[in-house]
């Protein structure tokens, strides 16, 4: 020591307190908020009333596929060319054509299923369209707006018709022949697309369309996952993705009053042994909504993606080049599974996530505010003193 009698601060433990305090008043928020999410999350769960298993529906009544009539000189096209364009928005897309074909040929626009597809996901089945004598457009899905919480099927659905309006400007197309085909999730905007311009849309084309709402879809396919798990765990599941439903808006999306309204034919494909989607409800779904306006198909041995080998395409449009005829038969294949909709089930006002987030965020501000009670000694300030 110096004999100028010095006071000497032991900084090492006390600057490290405040740190310390921050640590706990953490971890305490997330242990708090962590123990309140589950509180609400089990008082959700078992609250919530009407769950029912599903029904087995009763098989359907299956005629023979329809076979393609005999080709004219042209048909199917050897060859096609496509070109590059643009459609509204800026979104790219490619036009595939039969080369060599003669006179006007109708027009189909191409609207893909779930993801950020582009022109390119759609390419061999725009081919195998073309060479059925049909124009055709794919397009680059608008990205803005498209996400896991958030997707605008209205949107899609502008995207689609200004597409249209792109293959309705193609040479040798007839104005008066154009279409909408819409692949999974498509096939949740073509309808919303057709009953909105009746007077463009002269006929639609779906193919594993989930008809269904997006919630019933999601809530069908994890039932079958868990079929052979008890119904208590099989009603949580459905009462966690029914929790979803205020937050993400697009999954009651509801196309029946749309397909209802829409004046067109529709042809629709599924696989028959799809499960992704309740193929058995979904073919009562379309015919109750369009009756006597569509033509159903479902192929055997096929899944969620129904393979061009299967034939689908040359039937679609060789029903196109026919006129669009429709009845009330469903052709081809028994659907694999014969599972209905489970009862869903009521969740009680608890059940809205934003409120079990507001909660959980109240607690733990409070835990995190709360004072940190001191421990131990409060270390001494040692003050030097002088020696003489």
């Amino acid at each position: 020591m110096t004999s100028s009698g010095v006071d000497r601060l032991d900084v090492g433990p006390r600057a490290a307190r405040p740190r310390l305090r921050v640590r706990r008043r953490l971890a305490r928020a997330a242990v708090t908020a962590v123990g309140t999410s589950c509180v609400l999350l089990g008082v959700t769960l078992a609250t919530s009333r009407g769950w029912r298993p599903p029904p087995v529906l009763p098989p359907l009544d299956v005629a023979a596929l329809a076979t393609v009539a005999p080709p004219d000189r042209h048909l199917p096209y050897a060859f096609v060319d496509r070109s590059e364009t643009v459609v509204a928005g800026g979104l790219r897309a490619r036009v595939v054509r039969p080369r060599g074909a003669e006179g006007t040929l109708p027009g189909l626009v191409l609207v893909a299923g779930s993801g950020a597809t582009t022109r390119d996901d759609l390419a061999d089945e725009a081919e195998a369209l073309a060479r059925g004598g049909l124009v055709v457009l794919t397009y680059d899905k608008r990205r803005e707006g498209y996400s896991v919480v958030r997707r605008d099927y209205e949107r899609l659905a502008d995207d689609a018709l200004a597409a249209l309006d792109v293959v309705a400007r193609q040479p040798s197309v007839d104005p008066d022949r154009l279409g909408l085909l819409g692949f999974s999730e498509g096939a949740w905007v073509v309808p919303l697309a057709a009953e909105r311009s009746p007077s463009r849309v002269a006929f639609t084309i779906l193919v594993s369309a989930p008809v269904v709402s997006p919630l019933d879809q999601a809530a069908w396919t994890v039932d079958r996952r868990l079929a052979a798990a008890p119904d208590p765990v099989r009603s949580s599941a459905a009462t966690l993705l029914a929790m979803g439903r205020p937050v993400v808006v697009y999954l009651g999306t509801d196309v029946r009053p749309a397909l209802a309204a829409a004046p067109q034919p529709t042809y629709a494909v599924w696989g028959a042994e799809d499960s992704s989607l309740p193929v058995r409800v979904a073919v009562d779904q379309l015919r109750e909504a369009t009756g006597a306006r569509s033509r159903v198909e479902v192929v055997g041995g096929a899944g969620h993606r129904v393979p061009l080998a299967s034939g689908w395409a040359e039937r679609a449009s060789d029903w196109v080049r026919r006129g669009c005829p429709t009845d009330d038969v469903v052709r081809g294949a028994q659907p694999v599974s014969l599972v209905g909709l489970a009862t869903p089930p009521r969740p009680t006002r608890l059940g809205d996530p934003r409120l079990h987030l507001g909660l959980t965020a109240l607690t733990a501000l409070v835990a995190a505010a709360w004072p940190v009670r001191r421990q131990g000694r409060v270390a001494r300030v040692r003050t030097a003193s002088r020696r003489g």
